[in-house]
């Protein structure tokens, strides 16, 4: 196991997800839900992730999509 791991609770989670989707920025958001991919990949490559930490992750990546799309074809101009 990786010695430097840090392991949040799922109430820290819940309250860093909860401000990033409530930001105007969507770029925020964006980098925020990356950063969370990145250590659910790092958990998943020391065997360590869960089956509802994989769920997360995979809710995480579809919302990601959504976010990309909005940040780089943004609406056009009515």
């Amino acid at each position: 196991m990786h010695s430097n791991a840090v392991t949040l609770t799922p109430q820290f989670n819940f309250m860093r997800r909860a401000l990033a989707m409530t930001s105007p920025d969507p770029k925020h958001e964006l980098v925020t839900l990356l950063n969370e991919q990145l250590g659910a990949l790092e958990k998943q490559l020391y065997g360590v992730v869960s089956d509802p930490e994989m769920r997360e992750y995979e809710a995480r990546r579809d919302r990601i999509v959504e976010l990309y799309k909005e940040v780089v074809e943004p609406p056009a101009a009515a």
